[in-house]
């Protein structure tokens, strides 16, 4: 069953890596080792995105940890309002 995690608020592409989608997993959220992510976008397109990593360095505690998501398509683009649920 899919479970909604965040509406993204920003997205940044990090050189080589993919997109960092923040705010990010809320902590009372464990994607118990999730691979991918439904991309809901706001124009009602649904992508499967690869979880790539979770950036937990520097977040302080009990705030959410960004996502980084693989950009597949090479040119996905992840704008404001978009939902991200477990695959």
């Amino acid at each position: 069953m899919s479970r909604h995690l965040f509406t993204v608020e920003d997205s940044s592409p990090l050189a080589g890596q993919g997109l960092v989608l923040l705010p990010g997993v809320p902590p009372d959220i464990q994607l118990g080792g999730a691979t991918s992510v439904e991309l809901k976008l706001p124009n009602g397109v649904c992508v499967v995105a690869r979880v790539a990593g979770m950036a937990h360095f520097g977040r302080k505690p009990g705030a959410p940890t960004p996502l980084l998501i693989a950009r597949s398509p090479l040119d996905l683009e992840v704008p404001r309002g978009t939902e991200v649920w477990t695959a």
